[in-house]
């Protein structure tokens, strides 16, 4: 079930990630996290739609092509945590 997934495990998982947060770490990245996090991320997005109209063979609008690149685009906060430990 979807609804389960995201109101019981997601909340634990990222409190229990948050516990761990090295808050000095945190002000001293917060630049280029912010970066990355809003254009970065748009722009990720914007890339992904742009290759997936050009480069997949359907005959995909460009709104259908921007929602795929917006929907590939984001990291698992989670999953990329564990990766840089």
């Amino acid at each position: 079930d979807p609804e389960l997934i995201l109101f019981i495990f997601l909340p634990a998982l990222l409190f229990g990630e948050s516990m761990g947060l090295n808050f000095y770490q945190i002000r001293c990245t917060i630049g280029a996290s912010a970066l990355l996090a809003g254009p970065g991320a748009l722009f990720g997005a914007f890339c992904i739609g742009v290759l997936s109209k050009f480069c997949l063979p359907f005959n995909w609008s460009w709104s259908l092509s921007l929602i795929l690149g917006a929907i590939l685009c984001p990291t698992d906060p989670v999953g990329t945590r564990f990766y840089f430990r």
